[in-house]
């Protein structure tokens, strides 16, 4: 006999009847296992995103400083008690912290390599990020700042003062900043 849940026949809940309420099955521990079973799916996908956000933060520790940060900032995100409240749980919030980190991941390859490559992936990133949670908004502030910083530092480290915060330098800067909101609100509205 397949119990009903959620209008389709679900193994997972058969098995867990069997598992949890033995053989004679119990009506109210087969209750207690049919009521909390459907939220385990949900429950797995968000389990595995908090593996990949774990990856993601091992590698950009990793590429920073080497391995031996990288293993540490395992460690610190692994036992971070946010962490372990909400990577069983679901809801966006793990969701929403793996494309932020992913975002200001591939914006700072963006800034570093420089590459077309980066630059559609991070656009693409920040988009996503939009579609996750609603306060990945301010991720848009973030970048800005972030592209206003990084322009100016560079116009500065120029050699000739000529070239400095000349207006070519402010109009790429400010190209490409238009060029990752136009990206982010097209993988929005697509």
């Amino acid at each position: 006999e397949v119990v009903k849940v959620a209008g389709w026949d679900s193994w997972i809940t058969d098995l867990a009847i069997k598992r949890f309420a033995g053989p004679d099955r119990d009506p109210e521990t087969a209750r207690k296992v049919t009521k909390y079973v459907p939220l385990l799916p949900g429950k797995v996908v968000t389990m595995f995103f908090g593996v990949m956000l774990a990856g993601l933060v091992f590698q950009w520790a990793r590429e920073l400083y080497g391995i031996e940060s990288g293993l540490v900032a395992l460690a610190f995100y692994v036992f971070s008690p946010n962490i372990l409240a909400n990577a069983n749980l679901v809801t966006v919030d793990l969701y929403a912290a793996l494309v932020v980190t992913l975002a200001l991941y591939l914006y700072w390859k963006f800034w570093n390599l420089g590459a077309t490559k980066w630059t559609g992936l991070s656009a693409l990133s920040l988009g996503i990020a939009q579609l996750a949670k609603y306060t990945c908004l301010l991720l848009y502030p973030i970048f800005l700042l972030i592209a206003a910083i990084r322009t100016l530092i560079n116009g500065l480290q120029a050699k000739d003062w000529r070239t400095r915060l000349s207006p070519q330098r402010l109009r790429r800067a400010l190209a490409t900043s238009l060029l990752f909101i136009l990206l982010s609100l097209a993988v929005i509205n697509v």
